[in-house]
């Protein structure tokens, strides 16, 4: 027997994220119901979730805030993290009673990490552009050279 659910949750952002240690980072969860003749009138709460834990404003890490804002057709709920550090990294889910939860993962990266990373992906585009030149120039050279050889036929 499977499980309807009422609501879907959606986290608005990359599967993936990246942030650098030190800075903040914001998730934002939108929940709706799955069927337009739906309501969301129940005011059940939403809850972030990091390492199976229920994340809260109370937490003895501080710097996190959860606002949730409850509408009659959506429920938007942020999480706020003031100052990301390695402890954070890992997936988030955000998840309701009776809603299909939705997960992203935080990846949290050193300084010189993500400078190295940003290298990296311009030298791979620049490789890639580079070959992709390459192939249209040897295309070029073969498709002349052909006709060269028809003409001399």
């Amino acid at each position: 027997m499977s499980y309807k659910f009422t609501n879907v949750a959606t986290i608005k952002s990359p599967r993936e994220v990246y942030v650098r240690v030190g800075l903040p980072i914001s998730l934002t969860c939108e929940i709706i119901p799955t069927s337009d003749s739906g309501s969301l009138a129940e005011k059940s709460r939403v809850r972030w979730m990091h390492k199976g834990q229920e994340i809260t404003s109370e937490s003895d890490r501080g710097g996190i805030s959860v606002d949730t804002d409850y509408r009659e057709r959506k429920i938007t709920s942020r999480l706020r993290v003031s100052m990301v550090t390695a402890d954070d990294e890992g997936f988030y889910t955000c998840t309701q009673e009776a809603t299909r939860q939705d997960s992203v993962k935080l990846s949290v990266v050193q300084a010189e990490h993500s400078e190295a990373m940003q290298r990296d992906a311009a030298y791979s585009k620049a490789s890639r552009s580079g070959a992709t030149l390459s192939l249209v120039i040897v295309y070029l050279l073969i498709s002349k050279t052909i006709k060269t050889v028809v003409n001399i036929m």
